[in-house]
């Protein structure tokens, strides 16, 4: 199990209150709405959703166990797995964009350490299992 699995994992398992649940899908929502922003930050998310940085930093730490910084990482590793399984040919510098990082190389070397892989092979991967997927369909 690579490392994007085992946050994920982590996070699906969380028993949250209806407070802390919405919590999330509020910061979720925001990080979905404004992700193509390079600048994205957890200042600028805390002052999206009208909370104070701090406390935001504490909440999403109690919550999930996580950093803010390794939570809006895994919201953006999360997009990245979308696009990716989705518009496999998409060049890696749009998908990058797409997830909010300006810069290609710092998206792949993310990605890497969480994937085990660089975005490009983490594509071919999944082309060839839907491929394989349609055959066994037929």
């Amino acid at each position: 199990m690579n490392q994007f699995e085992q946050y994920t994992e982590k996070l699906k398992k969380l028993h949250l209150t209806v407070d802390e649940k919405a919590f999330l899908d509020e910061v979720k929502t925001y990080v979905a709405n404004n992700m193509v922003d390079g600048h994205l930050s957890i200042a600028s998310i805390a002052n999206g959703i009208s909370i104070h940085e701090s406390k935001m930093r504490r909440r999403i730490n109690q919550i999930t166990g996580l950093t803010p910084s390794t939570f809006l990482t895994v919201l953006r590793m999360q997009r990245a797995h979308q696009l990716l399984g989705k518009y496999p040919s998409t060049s890696i510098a749009h998908i990058a964009f797409e997830c909010g990082y300006a810069d290609h190389s710092h998206f792949t070397h993310t990605f890497r350490r969480l994937f085990g892989m660089s975005p490009s092979q983490y594509a071919k991967q999944l082309t060839s299992q839907k491929k394989l997927s349609s055959k066994n369909s037929v």
